[in-house]
């Protein structure tokens, strides 16, 4: 249905928005580690002949890549298994709950991924009341794509609505409804059509969610690129400063 392709493509658009960010994070990885394996140990070689004491930055990186030229071998195979260890506990259900809710908070990006897991609790419950079921049982077989503190409140606005309160303050009440949503869910009440209220509001968030991929998308990966960018400049500099300073006192 329309619905369920709105809701893969907004999930894709977020898989494809870190991805790049992941790729350039490994690569990075990879010539910082290449630097202090291959190339700082060749250097610490050079300089160890010129008998001039090394500045104190220069002489930790020269130890630091001493160390991963020493120990490259066991680096590389934990590396590996701590690799394939994260895929292994990805593929677990309450793993990935625990990552969705560190990712919760973190500054500036948990806000959008919480908004973006209540769209999909939105959209699937808009396609269950569509299909024919009572809304508060779609509510609940929804709630596992809602954060684990989204889910407790979740529980108790249901319980609310059991009571006879309405969804839409029920919902605001525990905060799963901005004004916005309020208002929506308060015409759905008026006029009996919750199904399509509910994916109107699945759309406000998931364009809410779009926007904020675009913006956070085009602010880190210039970030990541100057900080990879600092990491290896930095260890150039700090490689080639004894030499820099021995050419110096020779003139």
């Amino acid at each position: 249905s329309s619905n369920s392709a709105t809701l893969q493509a907004l999930s894709a658009r977020v898989v494809s928005a870190a991805i790049y960010p992941s790729v350039l994070l490994v690569v990075g990885m990879a010539v910082v580690l290449f630097l202090l394996a291959f190339v700082v140990p060749r250097f610490a070689a050079l300089l160890e002949h010129s008998g001039r004491e090394l500045p104190l930055m220069s002489r930790w990186l020269m130890m630091w890549g001493g160390a991963v030229h020493r120990h490259g071998s066991a680096i590389a195979l934990a590396f590996g298994m701590l690799l394939l260890a994260g895929i292994v506990a990805l593929q677990r259900q309450s793993i990935r709950d625990l990552l969705a809710d560190r990712l919760l908070a973190l500054p500036g990006i948990g806000p959008h991924f919480r908004i973006y897991r209540q769209s999909q609790f939105f959209r699937t419950s808009a396609m269950l009341v569509e299909g024919g079921i009572p809304a508060v049982h779609a509510f609940e077989l929804s709630q596992g794509l809602v954060s684990q503190s989204d889910r407790a409140a979740l529980s108790t606005a249901l319980h609310a609505v059991r009571s006879g309160r309405k969804i839409s303050e029920a919902f605001q009440q525990c905060g799963l409804a901005n004004a916005i949503t309020s208002r929506l869910l308060t015409v759905a009440e008026k006029t009996g059509g919750l199904g399509p209220v509910l994916d109107k509001i699945a759309g406000f968030q998931e364009s809410h969610v779009s926007r904020a991929i675009d913006l956070i998308s085009r602010l880190i990966e210039p970030v990541m690129m100057i900080f990879i960018g600092v990491v290896i400049g930095g260890i150039v500099v700090l490689m080639y400063m004894p030499i820099f300073e021995l050419a110096s006192s020779v003139q």
